[in-house]
């Protein structure tokens, strides 16, 4: 048995949180500068949905756990679920070492959506997709709708407007001038788990007064990865507000320290077609995994992303 599951069996927990994936096939998308981008696929009847992870959060923060799986609980709804590892990510190949340090959130949206969005389109023969992003995830999949990118009927992004202005923004700034390379959340918050002790970096990325210590450990134990210079600087200083005109819908975390529920608020009123919605209790992380965020959050997506998807006659005449 598996020292996490036991440990979440201490805590109290009846199901481990512990990233599990099923039913998964794994793919890989190649990117026009050479990156390897792993992607997992939960086969469904439906439409298919892309989910994007953000920075310093691995793409299993996506898909982890069963009762936890914002992946699943899509593909269980009927979708049809693809969740690729981003440059930057622990899973994510280099075309070198040195490329492995010099990840920026603009390549992100420029490079990886296309290159994950090719192999999507190309595999189901759907004219577009429907996108999941959270935090930079969500950031990117909008900056590449805004730059062209016409393969996105629609969007939910949950803490994905980046001011700059946030705790944890000024603390990734200040990571990025003393670092050298990279800003490592994983071995940070890996060292705190096993040494029993909560992860000051979890604690900064949800709501930590409600997350259950169990899965606290597990989030810093399985789904923190790390940070390029660069990046933690662009996330320092804030992201460019994404102006579309696709459906979005933005939910905001009440306790989210990276993107405000004011100021998610604000980027969804600026544009012509968007949904905010408001978690209570949640923070940044908790507000895409967890039993809170399976309760409260999955069902909203769920519902926007059925009302979005495109309709049967599109589908039928892209497949001839």
């Amino acid at each position: 048995m598996r020292l996490s599951l036991l440990v979440a069996l201490t805590a109290g927990c009846v199901h481990a949180p512990v990233p599990e994936a099923r039913h998964t096939v794994e793919l890989a998308a190649h990117t026009a500068d050479g990156w390897t981008l792993p992607i997992r696929h939960h086969r469904g009847a439906g439409p298919p949905v892309v989910l994007f992870h953000g920075v310093g959060f691995e793409a299993v923060g996506l898909d982890f756990g069963v009762d936890a799986s914002l992946a699943q609980h899509l593909a269980g709804s009927g979708f049809d679920v693809w969740v690729p590892s981003l440059r930057g990510d622990g899973d994510a190949t280099p075309p070198s070492e040195d490329a492995r340090f010099e990840v920026s959130i603009e390549d992100m949206a420029r490079l990886d959506v296309a290159a994950v969005l090719e192999l999507v389109v190309s595999r189901t023969g759907a004219p577009e997709v429907l996108a999941v992003g959270h935090g930079t995830g969500g950031a990117i999949v909008l900056a590449a709708v805004e730059s062209g990118e016409d393969r996105i009927g629609a969007a939910v992004t949950v803490g994905a407007t980046l001011e700059g202005e946030s705790r944890v923004s000024r603390r990734l700034a200040r990571a990025a001038r003393l670092s050298v390379r990279q800003v490592d959340l994983d071995r940070r918050g890996k060292m705190t788990s096993w040494m029993g002790r909560r992860s000051p970096v979890v604690d900064a990325l949800t709501n930590a007064e409600a997350l259950e210590p169990a899965w606290a450990r597990a989030i810093a134990r399985h789904a923190m990865g790390v940070v390029s210079k660069h990046t933690a600087a662009e996330i320092g200083a804030g992201l460019p507000t994404a102006m579309v005109d696709v459906p979005v819908m933005m939910v905001g975390a009440e306790f989210d320290q990276v993107s405000s529920v004011e100021a998610v608020e604000a980027h969804c009123a600026m544009l012509r077609d968007c949904t905010f919605q408001e978690a209570p209790g949640l923070g940044h992380l908790d507000a895409v995994l967890g039993e809170e965020a399976a309760e409260v959050v999955f069902p909203w997506i769920v519902d926007f992303l059925a009302t979005h998807e495109a309709a049967p006659d599109a589908l039928l005449a892209s497949a001839k």
